[in-house]
């Protein structure tokens, strides 16, 4: 019996039993900030390559 699986697949992590163990925590408003230095980090021109 051959093996049609492409590259990729064969590639590709197994993700069977994994799901339970990535969780997402959800970000509450009362829990969020956002810093006045970080935004201005993320508008300067230090970050080549990203359109404005």
């Amino acid at each position: 019996m051959t093996d049609n699986r492409t590259m990729a697949q064969m590639l590709r992590a197994p993700t069977e039993g994994c799901a339970e163990a990535i969780v997402v925590p959800p970000i509450l408003t009362e829990q969020f900030e956002l810093k006045h230095s970080l935004i201005n980090m993320m508008t300067s021109e230090q970050f080549f390559g990203l359109e404005k």
